[in-house]
């Protein structure tokens, strides 16, 4: 039977907490907490049992308790939870989190400090002990994370001298070349490779796709085939699922290239069932 829930209020000095929280507390995690409470209150209610003890919260309230709060809304269910439906509950609820950020749109409509700020956590991209076993192989080169994404890079810009740069076509030779001299020297049989890219889309003011160019190129260099137009988007900007796989592919060893790499979320939704290596030219950092 369908448990029914309600809000009231309770005296904190009376709220038990749960020996099994899954849950331990950071400074920075309470600071921010601390932040957010002081600014916005409490928008969402800490969750108890019947008996009072806690289920969701335990940070919200040792915040409040620091904060000399004497009382707080709480959602209450209308009859008391078993302690197994307590423990799921409280697993539940730090656990079923129905989605993941979408780093294409923190990225894009929200300033990063802002984000650090209100406590999200900006994943650490580049991984220098990985980085430093390969450093002699091609200048500019960097290994970077945006999980669950490994990439590597090979060249560094920003957005003053991005557009800048993609629209010189020389470059386009001199990259393919680096990425090509990295593919021959770490894979030395490549009859079982092939060569993607993500969907291409062209800029209103460039005579050339990129990341198409750069694959011709590379492979004309490595003699690893190029398949064309694997994924379809759902539109012109590239936003939301996975894109749509619209080609098969024999190969079993796949090397996915892209011009850019910002948050990475372009090359996460070629999700393909292949082994793949992310080649990105540009590391827009």
């Amino acid at each position: 039977m369908k448990i029914n829930w309600k809000t009231e209020q309770r005296d904190i000095k009376d709220l038990k907490p749960n020996d099994k929280n899954p849950r331990y507390f950071t400074e920075k995690g309470i600071s921010d907490l601390s932040k957010s409470l002081d600014k916005f209150g409490v928008a969402d209610p800490i969750i108890i049992n019947t008996d009072n003890k806690i289920i969701g919260g335990h940070a919200r309230i040792k915040v409040l308790q620091m904060q000399g709060v004497k009382s707080v809304d709480v959602r209450v269910p209308d009859k008391l939870l078993t302690d197994k439906q307590a423990e799921e509950l409280l697993i539940r609820l730090n656990a079923n989190i129905a989605g993941d950020w979408n780093f294409d749109i923190l990225a894009n409509d929200f300033e990063i400090e802002d984000l650090k700020d209100w406590g999200v956590a900006i994943p650490d991209f580049d991984i220098p002990e990985v980085r430093d076993k390969i450093e002699n192989l091609t200048k500019g080169l960097n290994i970077h994370k945006r999980n669950p994404l490994y990439a590597i890079s090979f060249y560094g810009a920003n957005n003053a001298n991005l557009k800048e740069f993609k629209a010189n076509k020389e470059n386009i030779k001199i990259l393919a070349d680096s990425m090509s001299d990295f593919i021959n020297y770490f894979f030395k049989v490549k009859n079982d490779m092939a060569i993607i890219t993500t969907p291409i889309r062209r800029s209103k003011n460039s005579l050339f796709a990129f990341a198409d160019e750069l694959c011709k190129e590379i492979s004309k260099t490595t003699k690893i085939p190029y398949i064309k137009e694997v994924f379809k988007a759902k539109n012109n900007q590239r936003f939301g699922d996975d894109f749509e796989i619209i080609k098969n592919i024999k190969q079993n060893f796949i090397i996915l290239i892209d011009d850019i790499l910002t948050t990475g979320q372009t090359a996460i939704r070629c999700n393909i069932n292949k082994n793949i290596i992310h080649l990105i030219a540009i590391w827009n950092g």
